[in-house]
């Protein structure tokens, strides 16, 4: 051993010499760079490997994420399309299986709705048209009274059939929503026009169109139904003073409707987007309504790729906003 650490000699005799040979060590740097090559080349080898073994379980996971969330959009017919050879095949035909016991309880409930809305109307209809001949002759007042009060009810439950019904379609996936371009100054023009009969004229309704109004492309039969029940909504609950805000920007459409009513409380923001959900469900129905209004108006504009939600207005009350995106 020498300064520079171990050294091999190899002596040999050839006739009356001596052979010595020394072999020098390979320089340690060299070695480590050696085993540090081949670790790295056994390690990519190792990586490579477990790569292509987790690439099909990847896709796979994707896959069943995509249907999940599609299906939790309302696409109830959406399925994993995973082969049954795959690791995770058991438990994307539970998923499957799961989604088409869903989708068939919804469409038995729907279908249901459906059935018994229809034929409730042809009754109600039948009984106001009696009660309304029935008003026509000469009675007394208690018993016209009486029969008016008989024929409000009756048209109080053809109207939550009729809103059962819209809510019922609104809940269809499938439903494609109409694409009309339309001018947002003479659409809201419309709109107010439609509810003019049911304002009060102790309340003022104004009118806050910000920038250059383009035309717009929504479908105007559900945009309509929402911006209707949001406005009967607000004039049931403000005080004295209701705003409408309309604004367009590259990305979409903003509509507000403000009030300077008492105003909806936080915890209850999400809550009264629920069908039959009521606020104050001391309130009658005249007052409060069947809970059906803010339902169908948020899936109204969920139907077409929009958002509908509340929050304090600057006036006092609450305020609720439309979006709409571009198509």
């Amino acid at each position: 051993m020498g300064d520079w650490g171990w050294r091999t000699l190899a002596v040999a005799p050839l006739n009356e010499h001596t052979v010595v040979q020394m072999v020098v060590p390979p320089d340690p740097m060299d070695v480590s760079l050696l085993y540090w090559s081949i670790n790295v080349l056994i390690g990519a080898t190792m990586l490579a490997c477990l790569l292509l073994w987790l690439r099909p379980h990847w896709r796979d996971l994707e896959r069943l994420k995509s249907a999940a969330e599609r299906f939790g959009k309302g696409h109830l017919s959406e399925r994993t399309q995973i082969a049954a050879s795959s690791n995770i095949g058991s438990l994307a035909n539970v998923f499957d299986t799961m989604a088409g016991d869903i989708e068939n309880l919804l469409n038995q409930q729907r279908d249901l709705l459906n059935a018994v809305s229809h034929e409730l109307r042809t009754p109600l209809t039948r009984l106001d048209f009696g009660l309304a001949l029935a008003l026509s002759d000469d009675l007394p007042v208690t018993s016209r009274e009486r029969l008016q009060g008989l024929v409000d009810h009756i048209r109080e439950l053809d109207e939550l059939v009729l809103e059962l019904l819209s809510y019922s379609r609104l809940q269809n996936p499938a439903r494609v929503p109409e694409q009309v371009e339309v001018a947002l100054d003479e659409f809201i023009d419309s709109i107010l026009g439609s509810v003019d009969d049911e304002q009060s004229p102790d309340i003022v309704i104004d009118v806050l169109l910000h920038g250059q109004l383009e035309r717009f492309t929504l479908d105007p039969r559900l945009t309509a139904r929402a911006l209707q029940n949001l406005l009967r909504n607000a004039m049931r609950y403000c005080e004295k003073r209701i705003q409408i805000g309309v604004q367009v920007c590259p990305k979409g459409c903003e509509i507000w409707v403000d009030d300077d009513g008492i105003g909806i409380p936080d915890d209850e923001r999400e809550r009264i987007f629920e069908p039959f959900y009521r606020l104050d469900r001391s309130r009658d129905r005249a007052t409060g309504g069947f809970g059906l209004g803010l339902a169908i108006s948020r899936r109204a504009l969920e139907a077409q790729g929009g958002t509908l939600t509340v929050q304090a207005s600057p006036l006092g009350g609450a305020r609720f906003r439309l979006w709409l995106p571009t198509p």
